[in-house]
């Protein structure tokens, strides 16, 4: 079965570091079976860069703001980054807007886009 999940996540065509977060992260799956294997893998790896994508994305809020991260009223990390990549089920796009992140950092369109989404909604506090 490790082979299938190990040929599984090659197949993805996903970044190393994602690719190895992701055969972590199954690891610990219980009941994965070739039935159920694709769909949970692939969710698990849809899941895991969308929350890389958060991260680095909050990252540069920080270091953009100088401080903690007070988002506008109700407003999330979580929101932005949806805001940012659509809730779109595209590894390619997805690793896009991730890569952008960390090799252009404030420089990023998403983060541009990210930070005029913020300052929509009142900017930071």
């Amino acid at each position: 079965m490790e082979n299938h999940i190990f040929n599984f996540i090659l197949g993805m065509n996903l970044s190393l570091p994602l690719a190895i977060l992701v055969a972590f992260r199954a690891g610990r799956f219980r009941g994965l079976n070739e039935q159920n294997m694709e769909e949970r893998l692939g969710d698990l790896a849809f899941d895991s860069l969308k929350e890389q994508i958060c991260e680095k994305m909050e990252a540069l809020f920080i270091h953009w703001n100088g401080a903690n991260l007070p988002l506008p009223g109700r407003l999330t990390i979580q929101q932005v980054a949806a805001h940012i990549h659509n809730d779109v089920e595209d590894m390619g796009v997805l690793q896009q807007i991730y890569f952008s992140l960390v090799n252009q950092g404030m420089d990023s369109e998403y983060f541009l886009q990210a930070l005029e989404y913020v300052n929509y909604f009142g900017g930071f506090g």
